[in-house]
């Protein structure tokens, strides 16, 4: 796995064996970044603030990063991912002053900390928060895990959210809900999300609207904006 573009391009991750990680390939995330340039006229990820949900080791959110990000935050549960992750940011020596938060949480947990617009639920009603082990906040933290300062950015909404949930417990269609229902999102934020081709996710999630859909293989990309009609308050 490498950074395909921006200041780190060529670089390569800390490379590891995990039975719970499914890479993202570079081509999908090539075709992913390419996308985001082209929906944000020019800019891709320049200036954003991003949040890297269901992160695993961290490569979206570092593509980001190296694309000129002015920051990320990262959100996994699980513990082994987020030690790979840290050792990639301190592989490719990437400085404190890029304002970088690690969060080991709970994604729907997460989405929960932001102020809501009404009842967030799956496709059944059921409460998307619940289940899960209580994650642990790890603060910010640098190449070395130093603090950054999490609470810099408390409560800001995200220019671009990245989600990159298991597909073996098919959650995208939850996650995209809980997303919608939250003021997680800045009014012109771009939402991508990557699912397994057989599960079903709608092209409508109030006030979400999909914008753009590409397959590859049994993986499918797909990005949402906010419907012009509505955008949080």
């Amino acid at each position: 796995m490498r950074i395909i573009g921006g200041k780190y391009g060529g670089r390569h991750l800390v490379p590891f064996q995990a039975s719970h990680l499914r890479p993202t390939s570079d081509r999908v995330k090539e075709s992913l970044f390419n996308i985001l340039a082209a929906l944000r006229g020019g800019l891709g990820t320049e200036g954003s603030r991003v949040l890297d949900l269901f992160c695993g080791t961290g490569s979206l959110g570092i593509e980001a990063l190296s694309r000129g990000a002015r920051g990320v935050t990262f959100v996994d549960q699980n513990r082994k991912s987020l030690d790979i992750l840290k050792r990639n940011l301190s592989q490719l020596n990437i400085p404190s002053e890029e304002q970088i938060e690690i969060h080991q949480r709970d994604a729907f947990k997460y989405l929960k900390t932001f102020h809501t617009r009404g009842v967030c639920g799956g496709a059944d009603g059921t409460d998307l928060g619940s289940g899960g082990a209580d994650g642990t906040d790890l603060g910010s933290g640098g190449a070395e895990g130093t603090d950054l300062g999490s609470a810099a950015h408390a409560g800001e909404a995200f220019d671009l959210i990245l989600i990159d949930p298991p597909f073996t417990e098919e959650l995208a269609h939850d996650v995209m809900t809980a997303v919608a229902s939250s003021l997680v999102a800045h009014s012109t934020a771009v939402i991508a999300i990557l699912s397994s081709r057989k599960e079903r996710l709608g092209n409508r999630y109030p006030p979400l609207g999909q914008v753009d859909l590409r397959e590859f293989g049994d993986k499918v990309l797909r990005l949402f904006k906010f419907e012009s009609a509505e955008v949080p308050t």
